[in-house]
């Protein structure tokens, strides 16, 4: 079954990236982990919005979720994660700052939520599936939502968050749920 799964998810995410790629991306690497819930529709490259950035998106969170109350921009340095810029990391990132969490180490996933950019739909699913195995296999570690939109970005959201807050999170961001690895 799980064979099964990661062959539907994967053959959904290369249509997806193909489209991608129709627009400059890249659609390479693995695209396993996320649970598609709706048909994605193919635009020509004419029709496609240009790439949101992270302020924007933030921006865009801060004001349709009852608790953001503020966003911070990452920086190569402020980034906690030294990843911003880097080959495999994040073009761009925002933290979301919420007031139903309290924020432990100053910039993270856990002071409310994260917005990461990345080239690639399969980049963002990438560190998806890595965030969501660490959490699986050190549930110490917490929980986190992630989600990946069709343009390569990734919201992660405290684990510490109502799900009911997090279903704002994901209303106003759109994306599809990535889910932890089965074993």
């Amino acid at each position: 079954m799980r064979l099964f799964r990661t062959l539907a998810v994967s053959t959904a995410l290369l249509v997806v990236a193909t489209g991608c790629a129709a627009d400059g991306g890249d659609s390479s690497g693995p695209t396993t982990g996320v649970s598609p819930s709706t048909p994605s529709t193919s635009a020509t490259p004419s029709d496609s919005p240009a790439p949101e950035s992270a302020k924007e998106l933030a921006s865009q969170l801060v004001d349709a979720v009852d608790t953001a109350t503020s966003f911070t921009l990452i920086t190569e340095d402020n980034d906690p994660n030294d990843l911003i810029g880097r080959p495999g990391g994040y073009e761009d990132a925002a933290v979301i700052m919420d007031s139903t969490v309290k924020c432990s180490d100053g910039l993270g996933a856990d002071c409310g939520a994260t917005v990461e950019i990345f080239g690639s739909v399969a980049d963002a699913v990438d560190r998806a599936d890595y965030i969501q195995g660490l959490l699986k296999s050190s549930p110490i570690l917490g929980q986190e939502y992630d989600y990946v939109d069709d343009g390569g970005a990734l919201l992660r959201v405290s684990g510490e968050i109502k799900p009911s807050i997090a279903a704002q999170y994901q209303d106003s961001f759109g994306g599809e749920l990535v889910k932890p690895p089965q074993d």
